[in-house]
């Protein structure tokens, strides 16, 4: 009986031991990444949004997207893994709709994130996504689409699939970036007039 007891109370405490390590190494592990200027280990292409940033969920979020987090840590953890995921996906999916994130973000998550990670990978897309919403006015994709040579309607990105690497240059620096550059300065005109107008 006593002895059973001390053994388990042992298990317990080295499987909680086990748990901290994991949490310790996935910090160093984020840390060394965003060092050596790899970005966010969770989510390829979307920034850090930094602790007290604009763009920081307010306390409430932050603890609606917690209990998310919790609830779907199924082997409680401290880390969600894609299993995990994808096993209670519908519960993220709520508290990201909330916040106006995309659901594919969750595709595009990596590997396994503690909560402040992932919680810096939703801020970050959710930054991202609110961007995009202010700059769907311009039609950026339309303006790239237009600068795209060739194409038939079987394969309408044909021309860009075959032309080569400086070609692409060639065509960014000539055609692409110039109207994107142009269609911003209209939307940075639109932004100041604007707010002019609210002050």
């Amino acid at each position: 009986g006593d002895a059973g007891g001390g053994w388990e109370t042992e298990i317990a405490r080295m499987r909680e031991r086990e748990r901290q390590l994991t949490v310790e190494l996935e910090e160093a592990k984020a840390a060394l990444a965003v060092a050596e200027g790899r970005g966010t280990p969770g989510l390829s292409g979307v920034a850090v949004v930094e602790d007290g940033s604009a763009w920081s969920l307010d306390r409430a979020m932050e603890k609606r997207l917690q209990a998310a987090f919790e609830s779907v840590d199924a082997n409680n953890d401290g880390l969600l893994d894609q299993e995990e995921r994808e096993q209670r996906r519908g519960v993220l999916l709520g508290v990201l709709n909330e916040l106006g994130v995309r659901n594919k973000t969750l595709d595009n998550i990596q590997g396994s994130l503690m909560f402040t990670e992932f919680k810096r990978v939703i801020e970050a897309e959710r930054e991202v996504t609110l961007k995009a919403e202010g700059l769907a006015a311009a039609e950026l994709s339309r303006l790239v689409a237009g600068c795209i040579p060739g194409g038939c309607l079987e394969r309408p990105l044909e021309g860009l699939e075959e032309i080569s690497k400086e070609e692409l240059d060639k065509l960014c620096a000539t055609h692409v970036l110039p109207k994107v550059r142009t269609a911003l300065l209209e939307v940075q005109k639109h932004l100041k007039k604007t707010q002019g107008e609210v002050v």
